[in-house]
């Protein structure tokens, strides 16, 4: 019997889909709602758009995506120790410890870039993107310019972005 209500929930829940129990897990972060499921028997997590086949996911500022939960959710991944990720775009991946230590080296990384430009004087989100952004396709700098926003917003609650920057995003 299939029911099409509506079941509200918020994470550490666990439900049993066909024998199969899976472990809701609050993954905030890409955007303020994300869901993460982990299968209990596998130990496999399936972590929808937090990580991506190739290359590295696209927070929608838009649907509350917010880099500084992004980066604890990776931490919480890491904590859970899966033996396998499993994303909504590309292959499972077998080693989700390198994988997720990827993005938050990625991530670091792009965020080290973002105040080394500012620093040198970026005045606008394309100077930034320009910069941090010009090894990548031109077509993706639109996406990319969500996660530089975001980027800039967690730079700024950490107290990491120069004193006296003006710039325009």
């Amino acid at each position: 019997v299939w029911s099409l209500g509506y079941t509200p929930v918020t994470g550490d829940e666990d439900i049993d889909i066909g024998g199969q129990r899976l472990r809701l897990i609050f993954a905030p972060g890409r955007t303020d709602g994300h869901m993460a499921l982990l299968h209990a028997n596998t130990h496999s997590l399936i972590v929808g758009d937090h990580c991506v086949g190739q290359g590295s996911a696209t927070l929608d500022i838009r649907s509350g995506g917010n880099m500084s939960e992004y980066f604890k959710t990776t931490y919480k991944f890491l904590e859970l120790s899966p033996h396998a990720l499993i994303p909504m775009h590309g292959r499972v991946n077998v080693w989700p410890k390198q994988m997720l230590c990827g993005y938050l080296k990625n991530r670091r990384s792009r965020e080290a870039n973002i105040v080394k430009v500012i620093e040198g004087g970026a005045k606008s989100l394309f100077d930034i993107i320009a910069y941090v952004y010009s090894d990548v396709d031109r077509r993706v700098w639109i996406a990319a310019s969500s996660n530089v926003r975001l980027h800039v917003d967690h730079l700024a609650q950490q107290h990491k972005l120069p004193k006296a920057m003006t710039i325009l995003l």
